[in-house]
């Protein structure tokens, strides 16, 4: 990690990119107290069966994949500050709302409304970076914002863990708190990164909006890896939603434990990503891709024969290795294929990948369950990453498409 920060540091980047690195992990400490333990929540909350739980997530999952439509040219005319200051407030709110909740049309309010405004501060933050970083330096620059990411999980999970035992709401309000202190950085330390700004009206001028996305929708390479993006990240989505519930029932594993586990994968994204991310750099980013897909299938798929908590422990370490390869190869391939004006609507389309896979995992993952069993969820999860890897192998035999290797 250390070694990881003094090369980030002599790469010179700007102010406002360690302000985002510092923000990051404050408010992925305050949502990862949570997301792992959604389920249980809602479905202990409800009494509902985990297919009916898992459409909640689904209904989310649908609102954020519209409004990703609007939070592109939100963010390339009114700017990428205000999108990422309204998704960070409104996904505090969010944490509130799921503490009145208390039926379930309370709870699908409260998904559509975070599901609207979700999208907004992840394309924020993609197309900010993307300003701030030039092309040569970008994939480091994501392997330090996915550090800052994992410092946030390898703390959450487990006071989210310690306090869940007496207070799922204490946990809540205590998320909510970190989004609105990241909310306060965001206002006051960052300053707006866009070019040229025009009207709220001028940018979302459905006409024109829809132009602009056609243009992206008619940049097959592009639309292609993030199809495949979103094959993969089904099966990441069904692991993250649905193991904590996984290790609950069928390994009597209890939620504070359970917190260890998230936080062997955050730590070792923290200590080894420059490893891995060096190591990739021996490939193209397809060819690292397909690798990390093809671990993926490997590691889902073993979760089937874990018997106790640290066969559970070597699945997700295995989880995490092939997502060190995957995930910031994928970012910077992407950002590296969206021109100059169009990197909103370009970021907005690849963001894509985790509402759709997060709105298809658990209701996939959950109609296997009522059917098949717990143990048969990770089978058809591997199943997506597997095809992902295959399209890769694929694509990644034209090397006009694989773009150029990692420069170093």
């Amino acid at each position: 990690m250390f070694t990881q920060l003094r090369t980030a540091v002599k790469a010179g980047y700007p102010r406002q990119f360690w302000l985002l690195f510092v923000g990051t992990i404050i408010s992925r400490a305050g949502s990862s107290m949570i997301w792992p333990f959604t389920m249980i929540y809602v479905s202990g909350k409800l009494e509902l069966a985990l297919t009916a739980t898992a459409v909640l997530l689904t209904i989310r999952s649908i609102t954020s994949l519209a409004a990703t439509f609007l939070a592109g040219p939100f963010a390339d005319s009114v700017g990428r500050k205000p999108a990422m200051i309204i998704g960070v407030v409104s996904h505090a709110l969010t944490y509130v709302g799921m503490v009145a909740a208390n039926s379930m049309p309370a709870f699908i309010v409260v998904m559509i409304f975070g599901g609207v405004f979700d999208s907004l501060f992840r394309v924020g933050v993609d197309a900010m970076l993307i300003d701030l970083i030039p092309v040569e330096k970008r994939i480091d620059a994501y392997s330090v914002v996915r550090m800052a990411q994992n410092i946030g999980v390898a703390t959450g999970p487990m006071i989210g863990g310690a306090l869940i035992a007496s207070s799922y709401e204490l946990a809540l309000f205590l998320a909510a708190g970190a989004m609105v202190v990241f909310g306060i950085i965001l206002l006051f330390g960052t300053h707006e990164t866009i070019a040229e700004k025009s009207s709220l009206r001028d940018g979302l001028d459905i006409k024109a909006m829809f132009r602009g996305y056609r243009l992206v929708f008619r940049d097959r390479q592009f639309m292609i890896s993030t199809l495949l993006i979103v094959l993969a990240t089904v099966g990441f989505s069904i692991v993250w939603t649905l193991s904590s519930l996984y290790a609950k029932q069928e390994l009597g594993i209890i939620e504070a434990l359970y917190g260890l586990l998230p936080l062997t994968n955050a730590s070792m994204v923290v200590f080894l990503q420059i490893f891995f991310t060096q190591w990739s750099k021996r490939y193209t980013y397809l060819q690292s891709m397909m690798i990390g897909c093809a671990v993926y299938a490997v590691s889902i798929s073993s979760f089937a024969f874990a018997q106790n908590f640290w066969m559970l422990w070597l699945a997700f370490v295995a989880l995490t290795c092939g997502e060190m390869f995957f995930v910031p190869s994928a970012t910077t391939y992407a950002a590296n294929l969206a021109p100059e004006s169009m990197r909103g609507r370009y970021m907005s389309l690849f963001s894509l990948h985790w509402p759709i896979a997060s709105g298809v995992g658990p209701l996939v993952g959950g109609l296997i369950n009522d059917t098949l069993g717990m143990r048969a969820i990770w089978f058809g999860a591997a199943l997506f990453p597997l095809l992902a890897a295959l399209g890769y192998y694929w694509l990644s035999r034209d090397e006009k498409k694989a773009l150029i290797k990692v420069q170093i």
